[in-house]
């Protein structure tokens, strides 16, 4: 037991003296970085190493990306710059890479288009539109320091499609940021009524079963019922579907009076007013003029579709057109 301490008490000091002098003396290596955020314009050596000394940290390599960008270097660059500012680093696998970040600030697409609009407006193109873009995905950043605005070019304008060519760039007041280019076409807008339900023949269309949508005025609405006046009070042709354009010719006139069926007849004269039944000899939507018999005289007369079933014939007034014609004759 003793033999053994001993031993231990010789070896121990031998074994701790070199981890001593690491600790003391060499200094550690420096580890690369795999993904770096930068808030400036620039990227120094610090961004793609750490464990480095300070005033190495602080040394410029090179020009940030724009803001919201980024830029990845390969492990030849980075061993580049490990030589040139003495850094005891050497890439192990082609993975070693950094990918450097530059922080931004999106600008929002309620700022977009309100440029856009702009633009537009300055060609006369108002109102309610909605822009079909044909470019890929795009986004605007600014850096955190400045102001999210843009400005927008237009390169192309062609007034009778509407379609354009426009370059964006952000901030507006700077004219060296990125330009993005971009195509595209404005739509206007109009207001269209569609059924809120599912409707059959001979049903009337009330106000409670419209509800109105925004669609895309051009040729492939020019059929279609635009107007509340096109669809109230009238009855489809055949079923229709909820939340679909209504053709003007899937709609008809509500007939309130059908041929052959009874209905009640009101003859009003200078002096009276009767109700009869009688029989329709035509069918009738409101407002219309039919022919309707008298059953007990079987005398024909006209009248005119006042509600369902009923045909309003007034005799006064046809005995005074038919005395000014005699006078005049």
């Amino acid at each position: 037991m003793n033999r053994t301490l001993r031993l231990l008490a010789v070896c121990l000091p031998l074994l701790l003296a070199p981890l001593a002098g690491n600790a003391a003396g060499e200094v550690a290596r420096p580890i690369l970085k795999l993904k770096s955020q930068v808030a400036g314009d620039t990227v120094h050596l610090g961004d793609l190493f750490e464990n480095i000394d300070a005033a190495k940290a602080q040394i410029r390599l090179d020009q940030a990306p724009s803001p919201g960008n980024a830029v990845t270097y390969q492990p030849s660059q980075l061993a580049a710059f490990a030589r040139m500012y003495g850094l005891d680093w050497k890439p192990q696998t082609y993975m070693d890479k950094v990918v450097v970040e530059r922080l931004g600030q999106l600008v929002s697409r309620t700022t977009v288009e309100a440029a856009r609009r702009k633009a537009l407006a300055a060609k006369g193109v108002t109102g309610d539109l909605e822009f079909e873009i044909a470019s890929r995905a795009y986004q605007l950043y600014v850096s955190e320091t400045q102001a999210p605005t843009v400005a927008i070019d237009l390169q192309h304008f062609d007034p009778d499609s509407r379609s354009f060519i426009a370059e964006f760039r952000a901030p507006a007041d700077e004219p060296r940021a990125d330009r993005i280019r971009v195509a595209g076409r404005a739509h206007s807008m109009i207001d269209v009524p569609v059924l809120n339900r599912r409707m059959m023949p001979n049903e009337i269309i009330r106000a409670s079963d419209l509800t109105w949508v925004k669609m895309r005025s051009g040729p492939m609405l020019a059929n279609n019922a635009t107007l509340l006046e096109d669809v109230l009070g009238r009855t489809p042709k055949r079923p229709l579907q909820a939340g679909q354009p209504i053709r003007q010719a899937d709609v008809g006139a509500f007939t309130l009076v059908q041929r052959n069926e009874s209905v009640t007849m009101i003859v009003r004269t200078k002096s009276m007013t009767l109700t009869v039944q009688g029989k329709a000899l035509d069918n009738g939507v409101e407002g219309q003029s039919i022919r309707v018999q008298n059953p007990k005289s079987n005398r024909t007369v006209e009248g005119r579709v006042t509600g369902p079933g009923e045909v309003t014939v007034v005799i006064g007034v046809m005995s005074a057109a038919a005395n000014r014609t005699v006078v005049q004759r």
